[in-house]
């Protein structure tokens, strides 16, 4: 069964239901450069440099640098793991977005912006 980002998510609306954290699946699933599953398949590995240019250049994005790719990941309550070779290897994790598991993706809310 092909992966399909769903129409009627909302957008705008705190609390529910978003439309990033399916965008981001989706490149995770077309295995897109710079993104890639850890092994435990719990965790998301992006290696700068290359996880830019494929967030500025995919359809389904309009995020222009990485600092708004990593604020959408913090108001998505994503947690940074860790940082590996002076901050060339990225990896986060959050406990609704895993490998093989997109039904947990409507479990992701946005924070409140203050």
């Amino acid at each position: 069964m092909k992966f399909q980002i769903p129409n009627d998510l909302r957008t705008g609306e705190r609390g529910q239901p978003q439309k990033f954290p399916w965008k981001f699946y989706d490149i995770m699933l077309s295995k897109s450069p710079g993104f890639k599953w850890c092994d435990n398949g719990e965790s998301v590995s992006m290696e700068r440099g290359k996880y830019e240019n494929t967030i500025k250049k995919h359809d389904n994005f309009r995020l222009t640098d990485h600092a708004s790719f990593h604020r959408q990941m913090n108001l998505y309550h994503f947690k940074l793991i860790r940082t590996e070779k002076k901050g060339t290897v990225i990896v986060y994790q959050h406990p609704n977005f895993k490998k093989d598991f997109p039904n947990l993706l409507i479990n992701i809310k946005r924070s409140p912006q203050l």
